[in-house]
């Protein structure tokens, strides 16, 4: 596959290499159309004269050193055809260089026609957007315009926001409901009834450790995370 890309700017490379001396683009163009032998060219000549010719850009152009290597490495494909043993080209093949040449020209000259149609100023601009309008207050009676907002807000359907409610346990009513319901040995568990609630628990945990600090009930835990046995202190010479 041969890739070849427009390149006005290579003509203005100059090169001498073998029989050869001009334009860098030419050197491709007589190369490709077998005009010129490529084993008669230096393509390390050309590379050294091209690096020096690029040294003397006042910016280093991108676009520029792109197109060299594709110069550059189209000559090389075609030395090592030259050098190296091969089969015969097929006629389909050298028909496709000739193409590819006329491509190359087609676009170098439709870089040039754009380039000098920058040069004239000739460039299409968009239309910038119109400006708007400026919009006029509304004139009315201020009565007329709060009956309408209170139309419109008898249209609007209420939301209905959501609610969590949290029952708050007092401290103080839990110490009550324990000392209330024990009697005799029992756990935690049972001291707080069925499915109670976290600040139940929370709030259960705290009464049990201030009836124990006033020496009101004593507490056992067989294990970690094990039940809670909460028992009076004045029930212990009965039980």
């Amino acid at each position: 596959m041969r890739l070849i890309f427009p390149s006005t700017q290579l003509r203005d490379v100059p090169v001498s290499a073998g029989p050869f001396s001009g334009p860098l683009d030419l050197l491709l163009q007589l190369v490709e159309s077998r005009q010129l032998p490529i084993t008669a060219v230096s393509l390390r000549a050309v590379t050294e004269q091209f690096l020096a010719a690029l040294e003397t850009v006042e910016a280093h152009r991108p676009e520029l050193l792109a197109d060299f290597l594709v110069v550059a490495s189209r000559l090389t494909v075609l030395k090592a055809r030259a050098l190296l043993p091969h089969h015969d080209v097929a006629d389909e093949d050298a028909a496709s260089l000739v193409q590819d040449l006329e491509r190359y020209r087609a676009f170098r000259d439709a870089a040039a026609w754009l380039q000098v149609r920058a040069a004239a100023g000739l460039r299409c601009w968009t239309r910038p957007a119109l400006p708007r309008a400026p919009r006029a207050a509304p004139s009315g009676d201020p009565d007329q315009l709060l009956r309408a907002l209170a139309r419109w807000a008898r249209r609007q359907r209420p939301v209905a926001l959501p609610l969590r409610w949290t029952p708050v346990v007092s401290l103080t009513a839990m110490i009550a409901r324990i000392r209330e319901r024990l009697a005799g040995r029992r756990t935690f568990r049972e001291l707080l009834g069925a499915r109670p609630t976290r600040p139940e628990v929370v709030a259960g945990l705290l009464a049990l450790l201030v009836l124990a600090r006033r020496r009101v009930v004593t507490l056992e835990q067989a294990e970690p995370f094990g039940e809670i046995w909460v028992q009076r202190t004045d029930e212990h010479g009965t039980s």
